[in-house]
């Protein structure tokens, strides 16, 4: 089974879609699709952004929350990457880029023993994580 995406409720999009191609920069993420959406009966409108490495492959789509959303209780997303260096740079994009420090990278051999990954909380206090099994 593979997903097809995740959608991913966000304070403010256009925030989010900066702070998320600046951390997933490592992995050549940019916005593959956006479209203005109509909130509260019409009162407001938020742009949705679709975030991936080319059109068919669309990984997360950055929708508004609904009022009094804590993204610190929605869970953890984890990206599988091929390299240590793109895990570190993730890191490194995603604290300059606002994100709070959850995990600096290195070996979690807890989890097995070439599990090398990285965790940051987004703008909205959700678990980022990019992670490699790769020896180097």
């Amino acid at each position: 089974m593979q997903f097809a995406h995740i959608d991913i409720p966000c304070q403010d999009t256009e925030k989010s879609k900066n702070w998320y191609l600046s951390a997933l920069s490592p992995i050549n993420v940019t916005v593959q699709s956006s479209f203005p959406i109509s909130l509260n009966n019409g009162a407001k409108t938020a742009t949705v952004f679709g975030l991936g490495t080319d059109p068919k492959s669309i990984l997360l789509w950055l929708q508004p929350a609904e009022p009094g959303y804590n993204g610190r209780t929605s869970g953890h997303v984890a990206f599988k990457v091929e390299t240590r260096a793109q895990v570190d740079s993730f890191y490194a994009a995603a604290v300059a880029a606002g994100g709070e420090d959850n995990g600096s990278p290195g070996l979690r051999p807890l989890y097995s023993a070439n599990y090398y990954a990285a965790f940051v909380r987004d703008l909205d206090g959700r678990n980022v994580e990019l992670v490699t099994f790769a020896d180097q």
